[in-house]
């Protein structure tokens, strides 16, 4: 395959994608990659140690996992939060390893995509799930949310059904010890 078709590829690839030998060294870098950590030339990672590429902070927990992924044959998956010049990031990066035909290990491939984003969301709903927890747990009487079902389950219950049935919150969720049709 044409080598200028497979960078073109890789640039397509909507993730950062890394490669690096076993040494450390840094043999490809695609544009989406360049472009997390500053939107630089190809030219000023290719070639590199990661030693030379990423801050010692980075650097503390890349250069194992590179060590761990050249040992492995399953790719493992890791989330980070990341301090650029742009500011702080989430990445989902996983790291895999690379073998030739004859099961040499060559070195090992990041694919890096940025999760800020859903970072940002999943904290937000954890947000508004206490806040719902602590507006629940305050109401007088039973406050609920149940589907729309033959046993009326419940999706969320108050900690007033306790004093007012006689079963806690957690009898009653998802119709554990008996359903709210039960009652």
């Amino acid at each position: 395959m044409n080598p200028d078709l497979n960078e073109f590829l890789l640039d397509l690839a909507g993730a950062g994608v890394g490669y690096y030998d076993c040494d450390g060294t840094c043999r490809l870098m695609n544009r989406q990659a360049r472009i997390y950590l500053g939107d630089v030339n190809k030219t000023d990672f290719v070639g590199k140690h990661v030693t030379e590429i990423f801050p010692e902070e980075i650097l503390k927990y890349t250069i194992p996992r590179l060590k761990i992924a050249q040992e492995s044959e399953i790719p493992a998956v890791y989330e980070d939060k990341v301090e650029l010049p742009v500011g702080t990031h989430w990445f989902q990066s996983t790291y895999t390893r690379i073998c030739a035909s004859d099961a040499t290990v060559l070195g090992v491939m990041i694919v890096s995509k940025e999760v800020t984003q859903l970072k940002i969301s999943q904290v937000e709903l954890q947000e508004s799930r206490r806040r719902l927890k602590v507006l629940m747990d305050n109401l007088p009487g039973l406050a609920y949310r149940c589907k729309n079902d033959d046993n009326w389950t419940m999706e969320i219950v108050s900690k007033g059904c306790l004093e007012l049935t006689g079963y806690s919150p957690d009898d009653l969720l998802d119709n554990r010890t008996l359903s709210y049709a039960d009652l």
